[in-house]
């Protein structure tokens, strides 16, 4: 059975943060992807930032880019995240519906960026084994609070400042 990440990522989302929530509410996922290639022993490992916001009937998926930043440490870790400054935040998708598509699209790209460096498609994996997993050192799903913020449609990025992740019992005071 194949299931594809980006269905679980919905899931997550339509499970963990009903529509119309507080706008201080966000849902942020970290993602930690392995790639293994047994053959030559190449290990490619890094974390994946998912923020979703849904404080009306459009879902906000926002992805930060840490590999390309300067200012994380690689991997960077939740300190580097939670309450620290304004993140550039890449805007994937503000919808109704399409953000289930749209907003992690990019996963199938990064995908085929690290199986480039495995000799690209198709690979088997007896060679190469794959694992993400939401569990490990600061990796999760975590409900956050976020500093009220509006998306500039005209900039794909966006600054967005985590106050604090939230208790359940805190995030659920916060939905609908």
């Amino acid at each position: 059975m194949n299931i594809k990440i980006e269905s679980v990522f919905q899931a997550i989302v339509e499970s963990f943060l009903p529509r119309f929530c507080d706008e201080k509410l966000g849902l942020l996922m970290v993602l930690d992807c392995s790639y293994t290639n047994h053959d030559n022993e190449i290990d490619v490992r890094f974390p994946l930032y998912y923020l979703i916001q849904r404080p009306s009937n459009y879902t906000k998926v926002l992805f930060l880019d840490v590999m390309d930043n300067k200012d994380f440490r690689c991997p960077p870790i939740m300190s580097d995240i939670i309450g620290k400054k304004d993140l550039p935040w890449l805007l994937r998708s503000d919808h109704d519906s399409c953000w289930r598509t749209d907003g992690f699209r990019n996963l199938l790209r990064i995908e085929y960026e690290v199986m480039e460096q495995f000799g690209g498609y198709p690979i088997t994996h007896e060679k190469v084994s794959i694992y993400n997993s939401f569990g490990g050192l600061g990796n999760g799903i975590y409900y956050v609070e976020l500093k009220p913020f509006r998306v500039d449609r005209e900039e794909s990025k966006q600054d967005i400042f985590i106050e604090k992740t939230l208790t359940v019992k805190e995030a659920a005071a916060l939905m609908p």
